[in-house]
């Protein structure tokens, strides 16, 4: 028998065969603004004795959680700081191997009051030969919402194909209805030649990426967009330009096509919660010695080099990137509706694909996708 040590842990082994297998690394999810529930699965080799517990612990700051079986859930995080978890079994020989980490979860503190956030899908990227980037789409932010015990109708936006601009997301409530616009699509080849500024939110028009800004407590949606401007070249290969963001302008197309054109940034919301939304899309790229946009912080997709744009992260309203050589623009990135309300309601839905976590005194549901129902009882 010889013990050994092993990330914080004393082990035992008798030829490697007593102690536990690694556990298989489940999913972590966010229960509150300082709690992550791990799933994991037990190894199928619990070495020379039953599994007795299993132990998860957070990179960083080795937070340690103990349970008997499935999920676990990790207390005592720290808003704002991303972090990632590993879970190992342990029986009368010792305690084996880790799993493989998590993914990352970042715990936030939402705003006590009530509020919804609505955001539209991102524009695709602008098609052929290095064009600009699709934008991010509009977001309504709604403080001090009292919600109420009935039906809210729901529509989650699409993010843009190539070269189209993304579709609304909507919140039907008893002020109104909420629109986010999709974000504006990126511009093409055929739009050659001369400098094309950026449009209006959701505009197909010539423009190398548009956005909404932030509208608080607007029923109105996404207001003028920002754009970012293609370089004034007549040659396809330097009409680069990145995509307007939710919280800053792209940046402008060059006349030097391994110069990198970048999405704006988008929005930080809550506050210092590392959670954006709206990036706008990185730039095409036509020479392939030249490095592509980067998309905006907020889901938007980095341009590509030689070929297709990269897609907008999904939930986030980040724009497409733009295409390299003829290729095609990448697609926008879907929108999302997030809802606050107080944790004495029971929420479902008919028609949605949601989540919802309670944190304190609320009950935090993501919606993610479809046309349909939130329903608060």
């Amino acid at each position: 028998m010889s013990n050994r040590y092993q990330g914080g842990f004393i082990t035992a082994s008798y030829n490697g065969l007593k102690v536990p297998d690694a556990p298989t690394i489940g999913t972590a999810t966010m229960v509150s603004s300082t709690s992550v529930s791990v799933t994991f699965t037990a190894p199928a080799n619990v070495g020379g004795g039953a599994i007795t517990g299993f132990t998860v612990i957070s990179s960083p700051s080795g937070i340690i959680a103990t349970g008997a079986s499935s999920p676990i859930t990790v207390s005592g995080l720290s808003t704002g700081t991303p972090y990632t978890f590993k879970v190992t079994a342990t029986n009368s020989f010792g305690t084996g191997p880790a799993s493989a980490a998590s993914n990352s979860v970042t715990p936030v503190s939402y705003y006590n009051t009530d509020f919804y956030l609505v955001q539209a899908g991102g524009g695709g990227g602008g098609q052929y030969d290095g064009a600009g980037a699709g934008g991010a789409g509009g977001l309504v932010i709604y403080n001090n919402f009292t919600f109420t015990a009935t039906s809210y109708s729901v529509s989650i936006g699409g993010g843009g194909p190539g070269s189209t601009a993304g579709t609304n997301s909507t919140f039907a409530h008893g002020a109104g209805t909420s629109t986010a616009t999709g974000g504006g699509r990126g511009g093409d080849n055929s739009q050659g030649g001369v400098i094309l500024s950026g449009g209006s939110v959701g505009s197909a028009g010539a423009n190398g990426g548009a956005t909404g800004t932030v509208t608080q407590a607007n029923p109105s949606g996404g207001g003028v967009g920002y754009g970012s401007q293609c370089g004034a070249q007549a040659y396809s290969p330097y009409r680069i330009a990145g995509a307007g963001g939710a919280n800053a302008v792209g940046q402008n197309g060059s006349a030097n096509a391994n110069s990198s054109a970048n999405g704006g940034a988008g929005l930080e919301w809550p506050a210092s919660s590392s959670i954006y939304y709206g990036g706008g899309g990185g730039g095409g790229r036509h020479s392939s010695s030249g490095g592509f946009g980067t998309g905006g912080i907020g889901g938007g997709g980095n341009g590509g080099n030689t070929g297709n744009g990269f897609p907008g992260t999904a939930n986030t309203g980040g724009g497409g990137g733009g295409t390299g050589i003829a290729g095609v623009g990448g697609i926008g990135g879907s929108g999302v509706i997030v809802i606050s309300c107080p944790s004495t309601f029971t929420v479902s839905q008919s028609g949605l694909t949601m989540s919802t976590v309670t944190d304190g005194s609320k009950k935090i549901t993501t919606i993610t996708a479809g046309t349909g129902t939130f329903i608060l009882s």
